[in-house]
């Protein structure tokens, strides 16, 4: 197992633990005693790898744990987020609307915690981030409303605001070329190091300072419970 398995997994079990609070506290249909939960994670598309661990992740818990969160047995009703809110959304409101879970977790991409959040929100339904982070600017000039979501990772653009000054300190007066995958978890990145990293005094070789893009990659999808 890489060491970045690793850390999805250990996500999806600290995911599960935030979860204990809502599980113990919330009554949910089914037999009495038993809650239902929902983890939405990516099992086709770009991501599925990501997604798999993190399924993973959340079934070790529970196989450890007899089954249980805040000792009520635990309902596992699982959904598939695909690459992005086109298909995450769907599959949310099923969870949320048919399947009536009583709390959601789960969640791979930056774009599908935004979509999702609104939804979790409006029914009043604990969201549990377990990979991407929800963003905490302001919607329409209003404050996001954070009352119902956690988190157990971090923002996208944290792991570029932190090398940046190390990156500065390693080329002194000399330039650095800036470029990454084209997709939401890069921009955030390389925005995080840009930003940074030219507030210190760093200088940016590409053109015009703006950041060079890749394709992301893609894989056939496919769609495993």
């Amino acid at each position: 197992m890489t060491t970045r398995s690793m850390r999805r997994r250990i996500a999806a079990l600290a995911a599960a633990a935030v979860l204990l609070a809502a599980a113990a506290c919330t009554d949910s249909p089914g037999d009495a005693g038993t809650v239902r939960v929902g983890l939405l994670v990516s099992l086709s598309g770009t991501y599925t790898t990501v997604g798999e661990d993190m399924q993973r992740g959340f079934r070790l818990y529970l196989d450890t744990h007899d089954g249980k969160l805040g000792g009520r047995k635990v309902d596992l009703i699982v959904g598939d987020e695909g690459d992005g809110p086109a298909t995450a959304v769907p599959a949310a409101q099923k969870l949320l609307e048919r399947d009536r879970v009583v709390a959601l977790t789960g969640l791979v991409g930056g774009a599908t915690v935004d979509k999702v959040q609104t939804l979790t929100t409006a029914k009043k339904i604990p969201l549990v981030g377990a990979n991407a982070r929800p963003a905490f600017a302001p919607v329409g000039g209003k404050a996001r409303d954070l009352t119902y979501t956690w988190h157990t990772s971090y923002n996208s653009d944290e792991p570029g605001i932190a090398i940046a000054s190390h990156i500065k300190a390693q080329v002194g007066d000399g330039e650095v070329y800036a470029i990454g995958p084209d997709y939401q978890g890069g921009y955030d990145e390389l925005r995080g190091f840009t930003d940074t990293f030219t507030k210190l005094g760093g200088k940016l070789a590409n053109p015009d300072g703006k950041t060079v893009f890749t394709p992301f990659p893609t894989r056939r999808t496919s769609c495993r419970t």
